[in-house]
């Protein structure tokens, strides 16, 4: 098992037998997509995401490499309507409040709430509210 295995195997358990059952990937890391498979197929009840989606093309290999949702730190059209098309969750960031109410609207996708405290609390909490929404669970826009 190579290093890398071993991290991901820590860390996916970790989060599996805690309250949450979710985690997102930072695809600006060469190997994400790599990463992203691997849990997916070794802990296919874990909710895994892509984060820092932005472009198409990235959203396409995350989808592929078995991603439940993407986040993007901006809103785009063309990637919610890749979104669309593939039938995957998107969490575009929001800001200012037009970009958030522009975002609610297409198509029922919740804009992410970025923390800007540093709040763990907070934090912990916005990302169980994001679980929650993964799961099909209905949330406040």
């Amino acid at each position: 098992m190579s290093q890398k295995q071993n991290a991901l195997d820590t860390f996916s358990h970790a989060v599996r037998v805690s309250s949450l059952n979710c985690m997102e990937i930072t695809v600006r890391n060469p190997c994400a997509i790599e990463c992203i498979a691997y849990i997916k197929k070794n802990y296919p009840t874990l909710l895994v995401g892509a984060e820092t989606v932005i472009k198409k093309e990235l959203m396409a290999a995350t989808i592929d490499a078995g991603a439940d949702f993407c986040v993007s730190p901006a809103y785009d059209d063309k990637l919610i309507n890749k979104a669309h098309a593939r039938d995957i969750f998107f969490l575009p960031a929001r800001e200012p409040p037009t970009e958030m109410l522009y975002a609610a609207k297409q198509g029922g996708m919740a804009p992410k709430d970025i923390p800007e405290t540093g709040n763990t609390d907070e934090v912990i909490a916005r990302i169980a509210h994001c679980c929650k929404i993964c799961d099909g669970q209905q949330a406040n826009v």
